[in-house]
């Protein structure tokens, strides 16, 4: 009797995860409420464990949802466009960031340690800008 109702609440339990099949993603995409919140957490959170428990589900399953080609691919494009506007709105702080390491070098009421660390600072954002 005992062994049956540990058999029913793990059936409920795996009623209540969410549950991506591959030809259902195929056909619907991210409007799957459940892929598309994977796919934000994975985003967002620092690994696929936090990612996981802040959408609700268990690591394997998330990892099980990551070897669906679609889930995969849907997932690497909305890293690469995420990357790609953080890169770009970096190269848009660039010029200011520049202005205002100068400033602070060339400023003779600022402390001597703090124009000294302002150099190999410059050296960076040039080197990274190439």
């Amino acid at each position: 009797m005992l062994a049956n109702a540990a058999r029913v609440s793990s059936r409920s339990r795996r009623r209540d995860t969410p549950r991506i099949n591959s030809a259902l993603f195929r056909a619907r995409g991210c409007a799957q409420g459940a892929s598309c919140g994977a796919i934000a957490a994975l985003l967002t959170q620092r690994n696929i464990e936090e990612a996981a428990k802040s959408i609700g589900i268990g690591t394997q399953t998330l990892l099980r949802w990551l070897k669906i080609p679609e889930f995969d691919k849907a997932y690497r494009e909305a890293r690469r466009a995420a990357y790609s506007q953080a890169t770009a709105r970096l190269q848009q702080a660039t010029g200011a960031a520049v202005s205002t390491l100068l400033k602070i070098m060339v400023d003779t009421n600022a402390p001597p340690s703090t124009r000294v660390c302002v150099p190999p600072t410059a050296c960076w954002i040039t080197r990274s800008r190439r």
